[in-house]
């Protein structure tokens, strides 16, 4: 899309160029499923990571009442 009209090279009309621009439905929805995914499995460490975190707390917590 040199003119940036969706036109493609030489003025033919859209997709008769490589098919690597915005142009190219497929090409966004990947990239948006590659996003996702990332932002899911960071999401998902997060929680992991805290749930972990607040069992450690409650078992030092009910470690040291036991001791008293």
């Amino acid at each position: 899309m040199p003119g940036f009209n969706q036109t493609g090279p030489a003025g033919q009309g859209p997709m008769t160029g490589r098919g690597i621009g915005i142009c190219n439905p497929s090409h966004d929805r990947k990239t948006n499923d590659a996003i996702k995914n990332a932002i899911v499995g960071l999401v998902s460490v997060l929680i992991v990571g805290l749930a972990e975190m607040l069992w450690n707390k409650i078992k030092e917590k009910r470690l040291k009442h036991e001791l008293k």
